[in-house]
């Protein structure tokens, strides 16, 4: 983990009327930004690189007075159900009087939050990480202003970059694609790098 202290976290389950939705809850004291990270198609509260991006950053974003929120999908072969997840989790920062919130999605999770994006006038930043083209395509509705970055790697062969391209194009500005050369699904091969694009693209768009 290259020497940084990881963060502790609360587990919550929070009630919604199609049960309850499991979270990990890293909050930042005074924090008044938030970032709502999720995995894949295969549940639970999976991270790419291998697990290790979605702790690394929690603890990174904590102490920069941001919190975080990883979710677990009640129901991964659902994007409407997981969709609702992550507007459950919204819903869970607006009471903690979070105001700017930051989305992370991959694979799978990529078209969950941008079309949770699509209806919350909270979300200020998405970042799709070898995202699926399918559902991603309501990005177009999503008002100006909200910044967008995708991540993809040129060797994927469960989601080709053209799932992230195509995504970038119906984007509004502000924009941002990064193509990752030898790089696949897991995106492990440029995990140093690709935490550095996120860290900065949050300092530039998240916090205002």
């Amino acid at each position: 983990m290259r020497g940084i202290l990881m963060s502790s976290y609360q587990s919550l389950s929070v009630s919604t009327e199609r049960g309850n939705v499991e979270m990990q809850y890293y909050k930042a004291d005074n924090a008044t930004c938030s970032i709502i990270l999720v995995g894949g198609i295969g549940g639970g509260f999976d991270s790419p690189c291998s697990g290790g991006l979605y702790p690394r950053l929690c603890s990174i974003l904590n102490s920069k007075a941001i919190s975080a929120l990883r979710i677990k999908f009640c129901d991964t072969h659902s994007l409407d159900s997981s969709v609702k997840d992550v507007e459950a989790g919204i819903s869970f920062l607006k009471q903690e009087k979070i105001s700017n919130i930051a989305l992370v999605g991959h694979s799978f999770g990529g078209a969950v939050i941008i079309r949770a994006a699509a209806n919350s006038p909270h979300v200020k930043v998405i970042i799709t990480l070898a995202t699926q083209s399918y559902g991603a395509d309501v990005i177009s509705n999503i008002k100006s202003g909200v910044a967008s970055l995708f991540i993809h790697g040129t060797l994927d062969t469960i989601l080709p970059e053209n799932c992230s391209i195509y995504a970038y194009t119906l984007a509004h500005e502000p924009k941002k694609l990064r193509l990752f050369k030898n790089t696949g699904h897991e995106l492990s091969e440029a995990e140093k790098d690709i935490e550095g694009e996120i860290l900065n693209y949050i300092d530039q768009y998240l916090i205002v």
